[in-house]
């Protein structure tokens, strides 16, 4: 694993966390704010190194790997997806998912995208780095699909999706006796 500093200097565009969520806003996506932990993105062709962090309020201790910091690292992962159109990709599957210790509240993400990949799947490796550039985790063979805007979001379809509670009327039931007594 290349150290942080290289990987910071050989990936030459720079990515803010604002410019990071209007470009996922763009793509039909939106995340609320305990969900915003990305702070800077470094990215080149294919290739990522995101620094994300938990809110400060989150809690640790009930999660060996926090659920909210995959999620912050599985947004890296749109800095490593073709550019063009307005297009979003959700994750599917992951073959691998090795964990070495428990990370702390802020890591870096580093992803790169498997190469000469078609645009409906694509597949990504990378580590998750504590702030000393040490892996504390690494993830193989993250699986994204393409959905068009507005379909990741299942608008068109969000009727089938849900129960729908519907009251109708009846006749009141007849009391059942039993020994002299109504119940």
């Amino acid at each position: 694993v290349p150290s942080l500093d290289s990987l910071r200097h050989y990936l030459t565009t720079e990515v803010s966390a604002e410019a990071h969520y209007q470009r996922v806003h763009e793509r039909g996506m939106s995340f609320g704010s305990n969900f915003r932990g990305v702070e800077q993105i470094w990215r080149g062709e294919q290739e990522a190194l995101g620094f994300v962090r938990l809110p400060e309020t989150t809690t640790l201790t009930r999660y060996y790997v926090h659920p909210g910091l995959l999620d912050e690292c599985l947004q890296v992962s749109n800095s490593v997806l073709p550019a063009d159109g307005n297009d979003s990709y959700l994750p599917i599957s992951v073959d691998s998912l090795t964990i070495f210790q428990s990370p702390p509240s802020a890591v870096w993400c580093h992803l790169i995208a498997r190469p000469n990949q078609g645009r409906e799947i694509v597949q990504v490796d990378g580590e998750l780095l504590d702030e000393q550039g040490q892996v504390v985790a690494a993830i193989a063979g993250l699986s994204l699909k393409r959905a068009s805007a507005g379909e990741s979001l299942g608008t068109d379809r969000l009727d089938s999706w849900l129960y729908e509670v519907e009251w109708r009327l009846h006749d009141a039931p007849q009391p059942v006796t039993t020994g002299g007594a109504a119940v």
